[in-house]
């Protein structure tokens, strides 16, 4: 058994503690609060926290757990308490993930966390996000995982509850170690044994030890490992909880036997096997049994391997799983079979035992002479090809650097002429205006300053996006993936779009349904709809139309924005989304074009998990789609 459960035990326990202060759940106290809630005597903050209970200790039949979670979420709501409103969806949260409803578990945690904030309960907050992150493990989503994770740690540290600090990221450690980033699992561990230490709370030391010598035994400590878990277990025995001590054990187990150890795994499983019969915990008696039985079946020991199974068996309860018979009766047909072939070699004549010993000298002497020619001589060939497969390489390499060099040195021009650039374009701004201050000019005059002061600005847009681009080059985006109003967002930037359609007399037609929600950043979402319509408008002639759609499917979102400009030649759809290039199409009121714009909205789409394409033919406009993660809806 992976440590990983023991993470997740220790981590309900603490889950359950915040959402309520006795020491574990109780179907006896759920059957008689039942009966003080059904007498209806209660008012006020008393039936809100019976309500708290019921939700908490009904463990027989789910469906009427989150039937008093979601009462409590109504009355809670009604009353305008917002720390039993954060308990209700916590408590919906947790049923709704034993029910196996993951989408809406993670809805209610959601809403738990809003709730929190306003209640200003930092601890709740911290165990909602834990708990989120919890789904994404189990979903093996180790990315959305650790955010959540960060986010409940970094919660944590603003209140003075060490001791679910030390648990939240000892959890983050555990999702490294699933990952196997060893390093970073190692100093999440340690850190969670230090605050633990700090605050005497024995247990969680214990289990930080024990993991840090799980991660310990991954990278080939050993001895250092084992010396960790020792420590660890040695505090779990006195403490009396000696189901980790068992899983420790069996991890060491299957770590040896990985690297081949098969002694000091025999020696671990059956150490772990010998305290959990002592002390009666029968899962790990089944476990450890479980183990012993495919350590013997390797060391080619049917016997025991098969006493071993039968043991597993008995007390995993399930001698009725026509797989686990099966398998048990294959185990004694070939420990049978084996017994039968020991009595007939016993009972071979010496005579044509010498023969075959004789002729299988001979054969396998015959074998290695002709084993070691071809080794050698695909040796050679081996040889050859290794050389010049190390050549290749080598060249590849070169050319490699070369090409980044090359590269850095064309981006570090271009930054470097844009920058400065920069200066005299101000100055040029700055000139025309002070002339126009201090001297008298007459209106062609005036006119001719207007075109160079447009000129000007329009360059100077251009040299920024030039800038920007090379910063978002980069620079590593910080995205944050949220809930967003996809049908807002579209609809805010066409109506941003109101005076240039105006002006150049473009129509645009919407068709966007209500509330779409899409799982992006809001400032790159944003950004993405404002480059893509005003392109569209920017490539659009007068009494022109531009049509956006938005449709929802079951786990996407997509928009489309269509023009009826000149269109996308076949030539210039391979430069979509690459800098600098500029197409053969022209805006039809000449606004300014650098070619960037589609190359950053592209980096940001990408960002976000997201696809953007192109469809077009030439002459009959251009159609640009985003299609974005849909978030679960409400």
């Amino acid at each position: 058994m992976p440590c990983r459960r023991i993470a997740y035990y220790f981590l309900f326990i603490l889950s359950c503690l915040v959402c309520h202060d006795v020491s574990g759940q109780s179907q006896k106290v759920a059957d008689s609060l039942a009966k003080i809630y059904k007498k209806g005597t209660l008012q006020d903050t008393a039936t809100l926290e019976l309500l708290r209970h019921l939700a908490f200790n009904e463990v027989k039949d789910l469906k009427l757990a989150l039937y008093y979670a979601e009462e409590l979420i109504t009355q809670s709501a009604a009353a305008g308490n917002h720390l039993y409103l954060f308990r209700g969806f916590f408590l919906k949260g947790n049923t709704k993930k034993l029910l196996g409803d993951l989408e809406e578990s993670l809805e209610a945690y959601l809403r738990s966390i809003d709730a929190a904030r306003k209640a200003q309960y930092f601890q709740g907050e911290a165990n909602a996000y834990g708990a989120i992150a919890g789904i994404y493990s189990s979903a093996s989503n180790h990315r959305n995982a650790m955010i959540y994770f960060n986010k409940a740690i970094s919660t944590l540290r603003q209140s003075d509850d060490s001791v679910s600090l030390a648990a939240a990221i000892l959890n983050a450690g555990d999702e490294f170690h699933t990952a196997k980033i060893y390093d970073s699992a190692l100093l999440y561990f340690r850190e969670a044994e230090i605050i633990f230490q700090k605050a005497d709370y024995l247990i969680g030391k214990a289990y930080s030890l024990g993991n840090i010598g799980m991660v310990l035994a991954n990278i080939g400590e050993d001895n250092l490992a084992e010396q960790k878990i020792k420590e660890a277990t040695h505090i779990l025995e006195e403490l009396g909880d000696y189901y980790p001590v068992c899983v420790y054990l069996l991890s060491m187990s299957d770590i040896h036997h990985q690297k081949g150890d098969k002694p000091t795994a025999l020696h671990y499983a059956t150490r772990s096997l010998q305290l959990a019969q002592h002390y009666g915990l029968k899962e790990q008696i089944s476990e450890s049994s479980l183990k012993l039985s495919e350590l013997y079946m390797h060391a080619g020991n049917t016997g025991e391997s098969f006493r071993h199974y039968k043991n597993h068996i008995v007390y995993r309860d399930s001698v009725n799983n026509l797989d686990a018979v099966q398998k048990m009766a294959d185990l004694r047909t070939e420990y049978e079979i084996s017994q039968k072939q020991l009595e007939l070699f016993e009972k071979e004549k010496m005579l044509a035992r010498e023969k075959w010993i004789r002729n299988a000298l001979m054969a396998a002497f015959c074998i290695m002479i002709f084993l070691a020619a071809m080794t050698y001589r695909n040796f050679k060939n081996q040889q050859r090809k290794n050389q010049k497969i190390t050549e290749q390489k080598e060249e590849i390499e070169r050319k490699n650097e070369d090409l980044v060099s090359l590269n850095e040195e064309k981006n570090n021009l271009i930054s470097i002429v844009a920058h400065d650039l920069k200066s005299p374009v101000n100055q040029i701004k700055g000139m025309i205006s002070l002339v126009r201050m201090t001297c008298k000019v007459d209106e062609e005059s005036a006119t001719y300053f207007d075109m160079i002061e447009q000129s000007s600005v329009r360059l100077s847009d251009m040299i920024n996006k030039i800038l920007n681009v090379e910063a978002i080059e980069a620079t590593q985006l910080n995205v944050i993936l949220e809930p967003v109003n996809f049908s807002d967002v579209v609809r805010a930037n066409v109506n941003r779009s109101v005076v240039e359609v105006n002006r150049k007399q473009i129509q645009i037609q919407t068709s966007l349904p209500e509330n779409v929600m899409v799982n992006s950043d809001l400032r790159y979402t944003d950004q993405v709809i404002d480059n893509l319509l005003s392109n569209a408008i920017k490539f659009s002639s007068p009494g022109k139309n531009i049509y956006i759609t938005i449709t929802h499917h079951d786990t996407t979102a997509l928009c489309e924005i269509r023009d009826e400009g000149p269109g996308i030649s076949e030539s210039d759809k391979t430069k979509l989304f690459k800098k600098y290039q500029k197409l053969s199409a022209t805006p039809t009121s000449n606004e300014s074009s650098t070619g960037l714009g589609l190359s950053i909205v592209k980096k940001f789409v990408d960002a976000m998990g997201g696809e953007i394409w192109c469809e077009s033919e030439p002459g009959n406009g251009a159609s640009f789609f985003v299609k974005l993660l849909s978030y679960p809806r409400k």
